[in-house]
Parts: structure tokens; sequence; C-alpha cells
């Protein structure tokens, strides 16, 4: 590690402190983020799979509300935000088992 002078230090590459470090470098302040996990996004953690015509999102999985922040973000960045329902389709081995309300138990 080599020592590196900043105004502000940023501990944490997820949505927060990616968030703050571009609004503060923004504004013209030198900073640092710094992250501990082997690459950024914190709980986001997106997969493309070549079977699935969309992204499949492992970590984050709920926007609460309609943050003006968030949604300006989405939009910015040209992402893709979906509403569901509490209806879900279960795979096992790429197969559909059965529809199902979401919390339902598999039968047996």
């Amino acid at each position: 590690m080599t020592k590196t002078d900043c105004e502000v230090g940023i501990i944490g590459a997820g949505v927060a402190g990616l968030t703050a470090a571009s609004v503060l470098t923004n504004a013209g302040v030198s900073t640092v983020c710094l992250e501990a996990a082997p690459r950024i996004g914190g709980r986001i953690l997106t997969v493309h799979d070549r079977l699935c015509p969309l992204p499949i999102e492992l970590g984050a999985e709920f926007v609460h509300g309609q943050p003006s922040e968030l949604l300006d973000l989405i939009k910015q960045h040209n992402l893709t935000l979906f509403e569901h329902s509490t209806r879900a389709i279960h795979l096992i081995d790429g197969r559909a088992v059965k529809k199902k309300r979401w919390g339902q138990r598999q039968s047996a």
C-alpha cells in the first residue's frame, strides 16, 4: 500500500461509498475510496447468464419507495429497474418446478 494524500477517505465501495466518492469528486474534493472485497458494488451482484434474457441480481433485492436519488442514478446509467409481484417461478436444474406464492414451501 502506498501513501496517498486526500481530503476525504471513504471506507467501502458499495452504493453509498461510490455515491459519496462521486459527489465529493464532482465538488472538487480529493477522495480515496477503500474496499476490502475483491470487487466494488457492495451487496449488488449482477449475474448475466446466457440462458436468461435478463440480468439476475443476487445481491440488492429491493428499492424502498421511489427515492429520486436512486431513480436518477438508474436513469443516468441507463439501467433497468423491474417491479415484481409475489408470484415466482422456481427452477431446479434449469426446469420450472411449479408456480407458487413467494415464501410458500415447496411440496415434497
